[in-house]
């Protein structure tokens, strides 16, 4: 279903579909707005969350909040140093940024699956499968019905609180698998300043990856 929408003197298609996903979600992709909803849900609960979803939509787009700031490629360089989650990363040989992704990624995976599931135990008691990282440009997670933890691999460049908010975010989706007011009390319960979290990664999201520095391909 595809429809044209003018916003602030632009036009923008909205497009639904449906989807194996648990959550509903809105996607910007140059100037559609997609609205993803799980094929599973009733009629009536589907509607409500896509109209809810396209007018928050549009309303960040007229105010210039959403597709105003693109995620900064990844860059990787010879010589860099970082440090994610308590352990320490230099970049001795360079060999492409998509394989020190991943070299990255294997490194610190039992750290953050250790820090899920401390939360997780702390607060909801939600079925925990597998977690991943991903170099995802629109999404900073999700939570599947397996108990599949999906995050973002720039998050793991973020302030410790901001990460642990959005594994908050994406846990209370075991309890609420929309954004409806019982999902954001979970999330207010246990992160009492959440909007400020969520209005960090709105202005800063998109700067998020490893730092500039002169530059060796691999990892130490």
């Amino acid at each position: 279903m595809e429809r044209l929408i003018d916003i602030s003197g632009k036009t923008y298609s909205v497009i639904r579909i449906t989807s194996n996903n648990r959550n509903a979600i809105a996607r910007l992709r140059d100037d559609r707005i997609i609205i993803s909803i799980p094929h599973r849900w009733p009629k009536k609960e589907a509607d409500e969350i896509a109209e809810r979803l396209e007018s928050r939509a549009i309303k960040s787009i007229s105010e210039g909040r959403w597709g105003a700031r693109r995620m900064k490629g990844l860059e990787f360089r010879q010589g860099q140093e970082f440090e994610i989650l308590g352990r320490r990363f230099r970049i001795t040989r360079y060999s492409g940024p998509e394989r020190i992704r991943k070299g990255i990624a294997r490194r610190v995976l039992p750290d953050l699956e250790a820090k899920i599931r401390r939360i997780n135990e702390s607060h909801f008691y939600a079925r925990i499968g597998r977690v991943s990282l991903r170099d995802n440009s629109t999404r900073w997670g999700s939570y599947s019905p397996k108990g599949t933890v999906n995050l973002n691999f720039r998050l793991l460049f973020a302030p410790p609180e901001i990460l642990e908010y959005v594994i908050v975010h994406e846990l209370a989706h075991s309890k609420y698998r929309g954004h409806g007011p019982r999902f954001w009390g979970v999330v207010e319960r246990i992160v009492p300043d959440y909007r400020e979290k969520r209005k960090w990664l709105r202005q800063n999201g998109h700067t998020l990856g490893p730092p500039n520095a002169a530059a060796d391909d691999g990892l130490k």
